[in-house]
């Protein structure tokens, strides 16, 4: 599911194998899960929206987390990726002052 920029929400429940009334409670239960919505309401998935869908699915189906469980290894994730971004955004600017430190 990679081609296109928006799915319906019909589309991502045949995809994934669950009812579209299922993804309507997870965007409800998890605040970083937000389709886009056209001025007729309709939701619109994209690549990353299918993505975490798919993450906690994993979860909640194979894993048998609680929701619960679910938003706190979410967070815990999210927490991981942004330590990493820090880090590489400090490495870039070490190796920039490096630079500059040498080109002087």
């Amino acid at each position: 599911m990679s081609e296109k920029k928006y799915y319906t929400i019909k589309e991502v429940s045949e995809k994934m194998g669950v009812n579209a009334s299922k993804l309507r409670y997870y965007e409800k239960e998890f605040s970083d899960l937000k389709p886009h919505k056209t001025s007729g309401n309709q939701r619109l998935y994209t690549q990353e929206n299918i993505d975490l869908l798919q993450r906690i699915l994993y979860l909640t189906d194979e894993k048998k987390l609680t929701l619960k469980g679910v938003k706190q290894q979410l967070q815990a994730q999210k927490k991981i990726t942004s330590h990493h971004d820090i880090l590489l955004r400090l490495e870039k600017i070490k190796k920039t002052l490096t630079e500059i430190r040498d080109w002087e």
